[in-house]
Formats: structure tokens, sequence, C-alpha cells
């Protein structure tokens, strides 16, 4: 897939940047011709400009965004199965480089983006990179990723409770959060990755089952999202609302203790509940 960068208007201020200017310049059969266009643009999700693109709805020779998964387990799935299902291109990576590729090809018939595996060695080639990896091994993905995450928005997935080897849950043992945890997760990841580096804590408070679709009982997931640069957040917001669900902004990094103290809550409730981790966290109003 031919990668551009492409710039994602609100269709409304799509429609009004270009109406205005031109409307009173144009003669009555281009005027006719200039509502018919704006009209079936207004009429579609979204428009899209690009270079070597055509405006339309999801142009088909370019993806959104370039997003590097680090993890094949069952979140690094459902995110990059939203993240493919949004347009966007996707990255797979993990210690056990088969799994990545047999993630790879299952998430690149998910949607119009495309999923990948890179060689070894190479370079983190996504603009944005999600640490779908369990608490205890974060701190050595990053270290191990170094200045190659430099750059990069940096999303932090993690939640509290998961012994060293991610063998099970701890339940009894979050104590504050994490027990051990000074903060949050988030805050410390941001303490380890380079200097000026945004991280943004997203989907932690969502399950690997309910990504996939996207929805629980017919509705959008909501995906709680705090960080401290509003450019990075509306980045991730962007990529959660092309895949259908609904981002939430709860407001600086610092936030992250309560989505993570959240996300505890509601990893604990599925054996109580019985929802098998198919439930979702949802606001109404």
């Amino acid at each position: 897939m031919q990668q551009c960068t492409l710039f994602r208007w609100p269709k409304e201020s799509f429609v009004r940047t270009l109406k205005e200017p031109l409307h009173n310049k144009l003669t009555t059969s281009s005027r006719s011709w200039l509502e018919r266009t704006l009209g079936d643009i207004s009429n579609s999700d979204h428009a899209f400009l690009g270079r070597n693109c055509r405006f339309e709805a999801r142009p088909e020779s370019c993806a959104l965004m370039k997003v590097t998964v680090v993890g094949a387990g069952r979140m690094g799935r459902g995110i990059g199965t939203r993240l493919v299902a949004g347009g966007n291109d996707v990255e797979v990576v993990d210690v056990d480089r088969a799994r990545a590729a047999t993630l790879a090809q299952e998430l690149s018939g998910a949607g119009t983006g495309r999923a990948t595996v890179p060689e070894p060695g190479a370079g983190t080639a996504g603009d944005v990179v999600v640490l779908a990896v369990h608490y205890s091994v974060l701190a050595d993905v990053i270290r191990q990723y170094g200045d190659r995450l430099a750059g990069r928005i940096v999303i932090d997935i993690a939640n509290p409770g998961v012994p060293a080897g991610g063998a099970g849950i701890d339940f009894d043992g979050i104590g504050g959060v994490g027990g051990s945890v000074e903060g949050s997760i988030a805050e410390q990841t941001a303490e380890l990755v380079p200097d000026g580096t945004p991280v943004v804590k997203a989907f932690n408070t969502t399950f690997g089952n309910t990504l996939e679709t996207g929805e629980v009982a017919g509705q959008p997931l909501d995906v709680l999202i705090a960080g401290d640069h509003q450019d990075a957040k509306q980045t991730v917001a962007g990529l959660v609302s092309a895949g259908k669900m609904r981002p939430i902004d709860v407001g600086p990094l610092r936030r992250a203790r309560e989505l993570e103290q959240l996300g505890f809550l509601h990893i604990s409730l599925q054996e109580r509940l019985g929802t098998h981790f198919r439930s979702a966290v949802k606001f109404l109003w």
C-alpha cells in the first residue's frame, strides 16, 4: 500500500473551507456543480486530502498512519484489528517472530489497512508505537527500543497486578496502583522513554476480545485517553475514531492513575460477573 501524508478534516469544516471563498466567484452553472460535489462530500463520513490521493471517504491508495504494535498477544491482536479496520498500516513486533507473522497475516484481512512484520534489526517504522505488553516486561521493552522511540507517540496500555513473567493476575496485591508502582505505570513509562517523547495512556480499560469487534452489546467501545501532549492525544483519538470506537479524553497523564485503577477493577470483576473478558466500561449521557 502506498504511503502518503493525509490530512483528515471533519466534513463540515472541509465543505465550509472550500465553499465560502469559491461560491461568489463562480458562474451559476459552476455554483450548481460545486453544490452537488460538496453535497456528496457532506454525505460521506469524512473527506481526505493527501498527496496522490483523490477526495473520497477512504482512499484505497493511501494508509492513514503507520503504527507499530509491540506484542502479538490478545491486546496486540485486538488493537491491531481496530487499527487495520480504520485503514491504518500496522507493523507487528514480537519476541516470537513467527507469532507476529501469523498475526500480521490475520490482521491484513481485517480492513483496508495492511499488516506486516519488519525485518530483523529494522528500525521502528510507526509514527505511533503501541506497547501491548505486560507491565512486568514493559521497562525492558522500552530500554530495548531506546532512542528508536524518539519522535514517536508511545501508547501505554498496561494495567497493574501482573506479576513477573505474566503468569497471572494478583487480584489481592493491588495496594494503591499495582502495589509497588508509584504514581502510575504510564508516568513511569514517560520517565523511561527519550526526552520529549509523548506518552498516551489508552486501551487499558478495554479487553482484546471486545477490541476485535470494537463493540459490546451493540455499543461502540469507549477508549479512555490520558496524556500531557494535546496533539498526541488528538492523534490517538483519531485512530480510535477510525476504528469505529469512541475516544474520551480524561485529562493529563496523571489521570492514568485512575485509569489503571479502573482497568484493574474491570479485570477483577470478570470472574464475579461471569463475563469472560467480554464486558466494557461505557459512559452514557
